[in-house]
């Protein structure tokens, strides 16, 4: 989390500093190491010497005890030979003391003259050690290491002394020898190449916090650069311009891409604006055509019953009259009985109903006549609306027919994901990318198969209405013919009198509800035009829904087969894995330094390297082999470059020579 919200120059002087602690642990370290190896060559040095006196020691008694030389005389000889011996820088000597009980102490070999047989056991240095002593008790000891403080021969200030000590001979005659080195030089000259390695430790800390500064200040200044056109793009300014796109590292990828991205702004941009245009259009034009329809129908509906209502309350004013009038008739024919003279009045006043009577059966005529005109052109606006809903219903079946098309292809891809979550499982951990993959089709082929199932509901329900709102028209067409059929009676009807007038009442009757039956169909079919567009809108957005998930289908697809694992690798040739650094270049350019990480008889895969097209021919070069092999660009992506050799003889040579010298065998 840390590192996390550090910047290139910080992460840069942490390396730094990392690496001075490092340093300087590493140093300390190695200057102990150093110091300790010293004293260990130092303490091999006078044990050694110790020896070699010892040894010198026997010599000389092994001569006594033949009789060639007295014991006395012998043991002076190797303490005068012993006593000339130096060693080292400073003259270092060995020195030996009595041991015994009776002697010990007394000096018999030193680089002093003036201590020989002279018994120091209570000589002590500057720290209070009794040097003679501790000398003796190591002897006694068997032998081991002494340390003290003591003057150089040529006097001055006591130094610290390291002394190995070792016995010869037992009982009186028993000897200390002691052989010793000054260690003060030892922490002068570690402290010495401490303050060189300290200097030159600093030295290079220096020139790698100045590269790393230049390193890091060209990292992060095009970084910044770069971010500032992230943001400026992020806020929907498509015309900034991205700069270091010319550049062959990872700064000049990241520009590339950017401006991709871009381009990619740009584009979605357009067909954005293209597809909200069309969509409105399209929304506009088809709410336009709905409107225009159902404006049409109840404009020529209402007229019709507005005029047939008319024309029916006129008819029943008429029939009205007629009732009245025959009335008025009963009651004259009753009182004809009473007086014949009433019977010429009553005969008038009949003439007269009559006359009314024939003057009504004409208008009454002549409104039939309209209606049947008002009728005919709904029957036309009926046929009109039917053809409309038979297109529609005929459009839905084929809608149906691509869905069903659609849930076949889900079924099959499900059933594909599912043979390929069953490969990937046999293939243990080589398939489990493919495993993934086939999981993540499976998922849009559940999707896809969930959409159509909506879209196919949608369209039932579709459908349904569509069925509906043309039952409704043939109904309304059916009431229109009985209002044809029952204005057509009535003009028949007219001729006839008593009877007819009854006839004519209940057909007004009928027309009556026959229109009141046509006005309710016609607002069904309004309100089914209107869901018929909530249905065909809901549609729509599933049928978007559905475009998206076989996009995403066939993303799915493509990455599936560019991810495979090695055992659906189609290459005939072997492919073996090495770490070589080579130098690829394409077109004549000068070679640019990458690394093979695999290498057959048919090409090679680099980890990284310029950003090339698919199909550029260029030349690849191993160092270390002196060759350059032809090839061909096949694929360059996230994973790298991938190569084709040219195939000929001399590649086919130069390849299984390059193969025989790496020690991998010979490729097939």
């Amino acid at each position: 989390m840390f590192l996390r919200n550090l910047n290139v120059l910080q992460r840069l002087a942490l390396i730094i500093s990392i690496l001075s602690v490092a340093m300087v642990v590493v140093g300390g370290t190695q200057l102990l190491v150093l110091r300790n190896t010293v004293i260990t060559e130092r303490q091999d040095k006078v044990r050694e010497m110790v020896e070699a006196t010892r040894s010198m020691l026997a010599a000389f008694a092994a001569r006594a005890k033949t009789g060639a030389i007295p014991a006395e005389a012998a043991r002076q000889l190797a303490f005068e030979a012993i006593g000339a011996m130096r060693w080292g820088q400073y003259n270092d000597y060995v020195g030996i003391y009595g041991a015994g009980s009776g002697d010990a102490g007394v000096t018999y070999v030193h680089a002093n003259p003036k201590f020989i047989n002279v018994n120091r056991w209570d000589f002590k240095d500057g720290q209070g050690r009794f040097v003679v002593r501790d000398i003796v008790a190591a002897a006694r000891a068997g032998g081991g290491y002494v340390t003290y403080s003591v003057p150089r021969a040529g006097g001055g200030a006591e130094l610290e002394k390291l002394s190995y000590v070792g016995a010869f001979g037992d009982g009186e005659g028993r000897l200390a020898i002691q052989a010793g080195v000054y260690t003060d030089d030892i922490d002068t000259t570690v402290f010495g190449i401490a303050i060189w390695v300290a200097v030159g430790g600093l030295a290079g800390l220096l020139v790698a916090g100045l590269i790393a500064l230049g390193v890091g200040r060209g990292i992060s200044r095009p970084l910044d650069i770069l971010c500032e056109a992230m943001n400026r793009l992020a806020g929907g300014n498509l015309a900034t311009e991205i700069p270091f796109t010319t550049y062959r590292n990872e700064i000049g990828h990241i520009a590339r891409s950017l401006t991709s991205f871009r381009n990619s702004l740009e584009e979605a941009e357009r067909l954005r604006a293209a597809q909200a245009e069309e969509r409105v259009r399209a929304e506009a034009e088809k709410c336009a055509a709905l409107t225009g329809m159902a404006d049409t129908i109840e404009a020529e509906t209402s007229t019709a019953l507005v005029e047939i209502g008319r024309r029916v309350d006129a008819m029943t004013g008429t029939a009205g009259e007629m009732q009245a009038s025959a009335a008025r008739t009963g009651a004259a024919a009753s009182g004809a009985a009473a007086s014949a003279s009433e019977t010429l009045g009553i005969t008038q006043t009949v003439a007269s109903a009559a006359e009314q009577l024939s003057a009504s059966i004409r208008e009454i005529s002549q409104q039939v006549a309209q209606s049947t005109s008002v009728v005919a052109r709904a029957v036309k606006a009926g046929d009109a609306t039917r053809g409309s809903m038979e297109t529609l219903n005929q459009k839905v079946e084929r809608i149906g027919a691509v869905a069903g098309i659609i849930t076949d292809i889900a079924a099959k891809t499900n059933l594909l994901a599912l043979n390929a979550t069953i490969e990937a499982a046999r293939a243990g951990e080589a398939g489990r990318g493919f495993a993934v993959v086939a999981a993540e089709v499976k998922q849009l082929a559940l999707q896809t198969a969930r959409s159509t199932e909506e879209i196919t509901s949608q369209l039932g329900e579709i459908r349904t209405a569509t069925d509906a709102s043309m039952t409704a028209v043939r109904s309304i067409e059916q009431t229109i013919r009985e209002v044809e059929d029952i204005a057509g009676s009535i003009a028949a009807a007219v001729e006839e009198q008593g009877a007819a007038t009854a006839e004519i009442a209940r057909n007004v009757g009928n027309a009556a509800t026959a229109a009141h039956a046509m006005s309710g169909r016609a607002a069904e079919v309004s309100t089914e035009a209107t869901e018929t567009d909530r249905s065909a809108a809901a549609v729509q957005g599933h049928a978007g829904a559905l475009a998206v998930a076989m996009s995403e289908l066939r993303h799915s697809v493509i990455r599936a087969v560019r991810t495979s694992t090695a055992e659906v690798d189609r290459r005939g040739d072997p492919r073996l894995k090495v770490e070589l650094p080579a130098r690829f270049a394409v077109g004549g350019a000068a070679g640019l330094p990458v690394q093979v990480v695999d290498i057959s008889m048919g090409g090679a895969s680099l980890a990284c390297g310029p950003s090339v097209a698919a199909g550029a021919h260029g030349t690849l070069g191993l160092e270390g082999f002196g060759i350059r092999l032809s090839c061909r660009v096949l694929a360059a992506d996230e994973t790298g470059i991938h190569l084709a050799f040219d195939r000929d003889d001399t590649t086919a040579a130069t390849l299984r020579g390059v193969l025989d010298r790496l020690g991998l065998g010979r490729a097939a």
